[in-house]
């Protein structure tokens, strides 16, 4: 397929309950080696909620968002590969796309959990360049005596960059990790329960394994930050991938 000139993307979660519940709608124009981008979000079914229901979730209420503007040209390659990689069917479902590349091709692509983490992607990138939100950081710190290591992760959607800082005993490096891995590094940062009523302002002293998700706050391992069930590992998972990170 050629490159693509211009296409649009309608996604509707289907998982979503309100207030979290949206849609968002993706207009990308590729001119020139520039990706021109109109992004909106609108979050929908809340008319039956109080105002109460839907500022104890953390939203305001009116937290639709549109933006005009313009995406690093490092989105093209990424976004070609996916539409030449997808198969696209008639059928309905919650993505829907319409591509001009130059054939006009229209319906809903295939392999839907790929596009519906793409979406996520580039809405980051969006929020990110448009100074919505700031870049994602997750710190992890190991404290023990003789072995004090700190990890900061610096993922970057709008350049699609993700690098790693790492100090070990006062010896500090600078590395660039694959944008592929990031999805999987999310995933298991993100998996473990989080008891907030656990939670530290800074990492605490005591010896063992502490963690900042990019709130500002900080868990303990096994204290603040537990497994799902007795017999999921997913704590010690987070460990052995920063450990694993460290050791780069």
């Amino acid at each position: 397929m050629n490159n693509f000139h211009s296409f649009e993307i309608n996604f509707t979660p289907s998982d979503l309950y309100p207030p979290y519940s949206n849609t968002i709608i993706l207009k990308f124009i590729n001119a020139n080696n520039l990706l021109k981008v109109e992004f909106n979000i609108k979050y929908i079914g809340r008319e039956e909620l109080t105002e109460d229901d839907i500022l104890d979730e953390g939203f305001t209420l009116n937290d639709d968002y549109n933006w005009n503007g313009s995406l690093s040209s490092v989105w093209i390659d990424p976004i070609q590969t996916l539409i030449n990689k997808s198969t696209f069917l008639k059928e309905e479902s919650e993505i829907k796309v319409l591509i001009e590349a130059p054939k006009i091709i229209s319906g809903s692509p295939e392999n839907i959990d790929e596009w519906a983490y793409f979406i996520q992607e580039v809405t980051q990138a969006i929020y990110e360049t448009s100074g919505k939100e700031a870049n994602l950081e997750i710190n992890f710190i190991k404290n023990f005596p003789q072995d004090l290591i700190a990890v900061n992760l610096k993922p970057e959607f709008k350049t699609r960059k993700f690098i790693a800082e790492i100090e070990k005993n006062n010896q500090k490096k600078v590395i660039e990790l694959k944008w592929e891995d990031l999805k999987n590094t999310l995933q298991t940062v993100y998996l473990p329960e989080y008891i907030y009523e656990n939670s530290l302002s800074t990492p605490g002293k005591a010896q063992g394994y502490y963690i900042n998700t990019g709130e500002g706050i900080w868990f303990k391992a096994n204290e603040g930050v537990i497994n799902l069930s007795d017999k999921d590992k997913s704590v010690s998972k987070l460990i052995d991938m920063f450990e694993k990170i460290s050791k780069k």
